[in-house]
Order: C-alpha cells, then sequence, then structure tokens
C-alpha cells in the first residue's frame, strides 16, 4: 500500500511538474517584460520570483495548519474562481451577451444576439443579474464568485467524506490533464458547464442516498450543459441503474433523456434550436469540402482533433494542440492501470466508464476523417474521468507538499494577475480609442489577431461585435470567421452600407476615403521609450510602425 501510494505521487507530480515550470517561466518573462516598475538583470528577476515563492510558501504553510480541515480551505480555488483574465473568451460570449441583453441591447445583424435553447436558462438568469451591474467587470467577478460558491458547495457535498486538500489537488490536476487533452475544464470563472457540473455532482450525491430528487437535478444540469449531461450524468445513471437491475429507474433515466432531447433539438422560443448541428453533419461548401471539418480544423481542434490527418502517414499524426494531453494521458493511464476498479463503489464505476468514452472518442476522432460527430464533443469526459479516478484513490500527501504545490500555484497567479492588470491598463488606452472615434451604435469589426490588444469596455459601452461567436457550427459562422482575418479588401464594401463601421485591421485596406489614423501595438504602455500615444496617418506618408501596426477605419466621417 505504500508503495502504491508513492507510485501515484511520483505519476502526479510528472503532471504538475511541466504545468508548473511554463507557468514560471511565464512568469520570469512578465518580470522582464513588465519589470514592476523596476528592470533586472535576468538573474535578479530569477531571484525575485524564488524568494516570492518562499514567502508565498511560508504563509500558505501557516494557513493549512492553522486551518487543518477548516472550510476556509475552499479558499485555495480562488485562482481557479477567479482566473487571471477580466474575462475569457467564453464568459465574453456568454457573460457578455448577458450583459449587453441587461442593457437592453438591439442587435444590427441578424446573426448577433442569438442564443441557444440550452444557454437559455443561463442567459435568463445572468441577464437579470446583470440590471444591477453598471461596470461588466464587476458583473463578471460577481458572476464567479456566485459560480464559484455553488460549485464549492456541491464538490464538498458530494466528497463529504474526504480530505478537502485532496480534493482541491484533484480539481487542479483535473484542470490541468483535461485543458490540454479537449481543451475542457471543470472549474474556471463564470462557465454554464461549471454550473452542469455542479448539479451532475447533486444528482450523484442524491442518486447514492436513494433521494428523487436526483432526477430533477440531472434535468437542470441538462438544461446548463446539454453535453455535460448525455456524456457524463445521464450514463452514469443508466448503467448504475442497469448494474443494480433497477429497470424501472433505467427506464426512467432514458425517458428523461430522449424527452430532453426532443425538447433541445425541435424547442425554439426566442432561442436557436440545436438541430442545426446534426443538418450540417453531411453538408460541403462550394469546393465540396466537409463543413464539419473545417470547423473541427480550424475553429475548435484543441477540443475535437486530436490527430492531424494530413500527417497520418507517420502512424501517429499527433494535432500539435494535443502533445501535452497525449503524454498527461499516458501518466493518467498508468495511475488507472494501478488504480482500485471495483465496479461496486460508485466513484470507481464512475471512472470506469468515463475511461471507456474517452478510448471509444480516441478511436472515433482517429477514424472520423471529416468530423461528422464532432458536434457530440466526446473528449468532455475526460473531465469526469480523471476527476474521479484521483479522488478514489485517496492519495496520502503531507501538509509540506501540500504547502509547495499551492505557494507554486500562488505565487503564477500573482505574477498573471500583476501582470494582466498592468496589461488591461495598456488595453483600455486602446480601447478608449474606440469610445472616442465610433459611433455610440457603431458595429465594432476587430482582426482576430488583434482582439487580444483591446479590453472588453465595448461590451460596457453596447458596441456591438461583428461576429459574437455563437457555436452557430455552420458555413455562415466559418465564413464570418474567415472575414475577421483582414485582408486589403475586407470589409471595403461593408463600409460603404448606411450602417455605421468602426474597422480595426492590421493591414491597410484599399478604401483609403475611411481610414482614420494607425497606432503601434504598444500604444498606451507607459514603459515605452518615446510617445506611448502616438497617431500617425500612413498616407501622409508617415510611418512609425516599430513592431506591427494596427489601422482604424470608420465609415460615415462626415456626421462627426
Amino acid at each position: 500500500m505504500i508503495y502504491k501510494n508513492n507510485f501515484d505521487k511520483y505519476f502526479i507530480f510528472l503532471i504538475l511538474f511541466p504545468a508548473f515550470l511554463m507557468s514560471h517561466r511565464s512568469n520570469i518573462e512578465k518580470i522582464e517584460t513588465w519589470c514592476y516598475r523596476f528592470c533586472g538583470s535576468g538573474n535578479q528577476n530569477t531571484v525575485f520570483l524564488a524568494l516570492l515563492t518562499i514567502v508565498c510558501l511560508f504563509f500558505i504553510f501557516l494557513f493549512l495548519k492553522f486551518f487543518d480541515d477548516s472550510p476556509l480551505q475552499w479558499l485555495l480555488l480562488l485562482p481557479l474562481i477567479f482566473p487571471i483574465s477580466t474575462a475569457k473568451g467564453n464568459e465574453n460570449r456568454e457573460l457578455g451577451l448577458a450583459f449587453l441583453q441587461s442593457n437592453n441591447m438591439e442587435f444590427l445583424l441578424d446573426w448577433n444576439g442569438n442564443i441557444f435553447t440550452e444557454q437559455f436558462l443561463y442567459n435568463l438568469i445572468f441577464k437579470n443579474i446583470g440590471l444591477f451591474f453598471s461596470n461588466y467587470v464587476n458583473f463578471v467577478f460577481f458572476s464567479r464568485l456566485l459560480i464559484g460558491i455553488f460549485f464549492v458547495y456541491t464538490i464538498n457535498k458530494i466528497f463529504f467524506n474526504y480530505d478537502k486538500l485532496h480534493v482541491i489537488l484533484c480539481i487542479y490536476i483535473v484542470n490541468i490533464f483535461s485543458l490540454s487533452f479537449g481543451g475542457e475544464y471543470l472549474l474556471l470563472g463564470a462557465s454554464p458547464r461549471t454550473i452542469a457540473y455542479s448539479f451532475g455532482f447533486l444528482t450523484i450525491y442524491f442518486y447514492i442516498k436513494g433521494n428523487k430528487l436526483y432526477l430533477l437535478f440531472s434535468i437542470v444540469a441538462c438544461l446548463f450543459h446539454l453535453h455535460v449531461y448525455y456524456l457524463m450524468v445521464l450514463p452514469y445513471l443508466f448503467f448504475s441503474s442497469l448494474q443494480k437491475k433497477e429497470y424501472r429507474t433505467t427506464l426512467l433515466n432514458t425517458a428523461s433523456g430522449f424527452l430532453l432531447l426532443v425538447f433541445f433539438l425541435f424547442t425554439d422560443f426566442n432561442t436557436r434550436s440545436r438541430s442545426n448541428f446534426f443538418s450540417n453533419t453531411f453538408a460541403q461548401n462550394a469546393e465540396g469540402i466537409y463543413i464539419n471539418r473545417i470547423i473541427a480544423e480550424q475553429i475548435i481542434p484543441f477540443h475535437v482533433r486530436p490527430f492531424n490527418f494530413d500527417e497520418l502517414n507517420n502512424l501517429i499524426g499527433i494535432n500539435e494542440y494535443w502533445n501535452i494531453g497525449f503524454v498527461n494521458l499516458l501518466i493518467i493511464f498508468v495511475i488507472y492501470i494501478n488504480s482500485d476498479k471495483n465496479w461496486s463503489s460508485h466513484f470507481a464505476f464512475i471512472a470506469n466508464i468515463n475511461f471507456i468514452f474517452l478510448a471509444i472518442a480516441l478511436l472515433v476522432a482517429y477514424v472520423d476523417k471529416n468530423g461528422f460527430l464532432i458536434a457530440l464533443y466526446m473528449f468532455k469526459t475526460a473531465v469526469f474521468f480523471s476527476l474521479f479516478l484521483f479522488i478514489n484513490n485517496k492519495i496520502k500527501i503531507g501538509i509540506p507538499i501540500f504547502a509547495i504545490i499551492f505557494s507554486l500555484i500562488f505565487t503564477n497567479w500573482f505574477f498573471e494577475f500583476s501582470s494582466n492588470y498592468l496589461e488591461t491598463e495598456i488595453k483600455n488606452n486602446k480601447s478608449m480609442i474606440i469610445e472616442e472615434y465610433a459611433a455610440s451604435e457603431s458595429i465594432l469589426v476587430i482582426d482576430n489577431s488583434l482582439k487580444q490588444l483591446f479590453s472588453n469596455s465595448s461590451i460596457e459601452h453596447n458596441f456591438e461585435d461583428y461576429f459574437t461567436g455563437n457555436n452557430l457550427m455552420d458555413l455562415n459562422e466559418i465564413t464570418l470567421r474567415n472575414k475577421l482575418n483582414l485582408n486589403a479588401n475586407s470589409f471595403c464594401d461593408e463600409l460603404n452600407t448606411e450602417l455605421d463601421y468602426f474597422v480595426i485591421s492590421p493591414t491597410l485596406l484599399n478604401c483609403k476615403e475611411f481610414y482614420l489614423f494607425t497606432i503601434n501595438t504598444n500604444y498606451g504602455n507607459a514603459g515605452i521609450t518615446g510617445d506611448p500615444f502616438l497617431k500617425y496617418n500612413e498616407n501622409n506618408g508617415e510611418n512609425f510602425c516599430s513592431e506591427s501596426c494596427i489601422r482604424f477605419y470608420k465609415n460615415n466621417q462626415s456626421e462627426d
């Protein structure tokens, strides 16, 4: 038994070490980039990082000793409840839409402002919460706190017999693994999938207790995230009841799942049905390429495309997004082989069926060259597989080791947050240009490569993004996304329309009449040499681009 515990520890550290190494390399770069108002040599910055980590280690060690087995230990999840960014991509798509709707946003483009039926409940809740906030960032952080508290409540409920530190560490490991192997996560900000997981935990808890409330919670989980329910919650209920020969329960769960599927496929009350996912399965573009293949390769390869089919002649052909993921999978597979796989244990049972599903997902992905089944997002099962595998193993790690692990996590969080704060300031400086020059009801067009350079203030000021990214998963979505890879001719036709457009491009467009001015990517950075707020006109022969240029275009300029 001692050997087994040590064996699992070593392999867990194999998962954690690369993540820590990459994050702390990033921290050194952040010190060198931002200087935190001072600049030092590489060695000085490394020493500074090491000292900060040691200080953090000391305080976390005291925290763990003083609050041993206290509910306050859940505070160690703060880096996941409040991730580094002011708002992630999914948050901007989901919370951003809710915030705009809370401000009675009327969308000018017919492909914007639509939600799928499964997003209806999430959108309904948070657009009403948004009524109490005038600041979008505050709304995001409050939403994260709300979802984080509920997640902690449900995770504490289902794993009440387990050591809190063990559970918290498992949550971090699950995030590391599932993000590298399928681009999924258990907890990371204000996501509807986290709410669905939380209701999934309540489902499992009450099912184990023999309480019929499990059925209600399973339905609610489905209303927040379709895939969480059908890939993880429902299979557990189905196979568990079948194993126990509770055939009435099996029939009830099957009927519930079928009725919910019908509801999602064909219900359309001010939302979009998911039925278009299936109608697009065999759809092709003008060149005869399946749309699903384009989506899998260009839009969501980190979710559904573990294999690069252009390189499968080497028998492996692993997609570059998945390299670390496959290494982590191998490590976890070794842990699984040496774990308790007792099918009579609920948590081991969940790990087993999700391991089988994950193996099926890999096989399907390898043969499904054209992406016919990408709508299933089969690799989401990595979350449940890894979570219940590690929870069930009950790996014993002493407080000193926990303190080291969490000091590294919190040190990275500190640097990321600090760096992000300074970066946000620079992003806001760029975004103020939009607020100053764009019309009050402009459609904002930002090149894909430049989006990360601007803050989310456009949401706060009710600017409509050209494409909000509602996961239409059809030819129109491919077209819209490609149009945002701006070239010399992009959006010149749109700028000639009556709608107010404000276009931000890295390239010179062939419509000089709409050109405003150019800035450098380092615009707003007070740490640069020279004028940090330089605007210049390339049409007049001025060119001060040191690295890359950001060009601004606007129609209907005569109205200003």
